[in-house]
């Protein structure tokens, strides 16, 4: 079925212990519902997830299908694809997969930690086949994970998650490399900035301020200083636009222009 999803571990010397067992199938969740909130359109959990299947010989199985909430859009298709390309670029390169938030990419280096304590393979498997951890992965999650550097600058996005828990922050959906970027005030007192921004909540806007990236230049967090609404301009503002595309003549009377063509062909 195309809402179901496992884990297939493999223990050395055909053993798979509990401890090991447990700790991925937790992972599996955990990254499975990371996903979830990441690509979720309001940034809430839309799936539940219940117990298919359950084998604990060597290969040990666990499978589990999806049930979307009945308040949210169905998005378990979607979910399982995005882990399945995600884990299976993360083999692969060093740019971070869409959907991929920095908790999933922590997730998905304590899975791949398994091969080196004990179990000899780890695959996650779905209706029409499986992808197979490898330790490649860890290298590239540490690599997307390495601070870079510091600079101030500018973000271009939509607002779509604000929190007021702890410290006041919110999310940039940057559509570029379609991801959600942290931001946080500069100054947690500045209650004028905290109101613009709740202001301009949903909608398109440009953050200044402290940029952090990672290693490759992506940027992960914002301090910010100061936002701004970004003025998405219609494509024509009148029908005379229209003809303005197409004016072929440089403004001369359409019949004089096309007996001057065919006097000089």
């Amino acid at each position: 079925m195309a809402n179901v999803i496992g884990i297939k571990v493999v223990g050395a010397n055909d053993t798979v212990y509990l401890p090991d067992f447990l700790k991925a199938g937790n992972d599996l969740m955990e990254l499975l519902t990371e996903i979830d909130v990441s690509i979720s359109p309001n940034y809430k959990r839309t799936v539940d997830w219940r117990l298919k299947t359950l084998s604990y010989s060597s290969p040990a199985l666990l499978e589990v299908e999806g049930e979307a909430k009945e308040d949210q859009p169905d998005n378990r298709t979607n979910i399982i694809d995005t882990t399945l390309r995600g884990i299976e670029s993360l083999k692969k390169s060093s740019e971070r997969p869409r959907g991929f938030s920095d908790k999933a990419l922590d997730v998905a280096k304590d899975l791949t930690k398994l091969l080196q304590n004990g179990i000899k393979t780890l695959e996650i498997i779905f209706d029409s086949g499986s992808v197979e951890y490898e330790i490649s992965i860890l290298d590239n999650v540490g690599i997307i994970l390495t601070p870079g550097k510091q600079m101030y600058g500018s973000i271009e996005g939509r607002i779509e998650r604000m929190n007021s828990h702890d410290e006041f922050n919110f999310y940039i959906y940057e559509p570029i490399l379609n991801r959600r970027i942290r931001c946080e005030l500069m100054d947690t007192k500045n209650l004028k900035l905290k109101q613009e921004v709740i202001s301009f909540y949903e909608q398109a806007v440009i953050v200044s301020g402290l940029l952090y990236t990672n290693i490759n230049g992506e940027v992960s967090e914002v301090k910010a200083i100061s936002i701004t609404g970004k003025e998405v301009a219609p494509l024509l503002k009148n029908a005379s636009e229209v003809t303005g595309i197409w004016d072929l003549t440089g403004g001369e009377n359409p019949v004089e222009h096309i007996r001057r063509m065919r006097d000089d062909s």
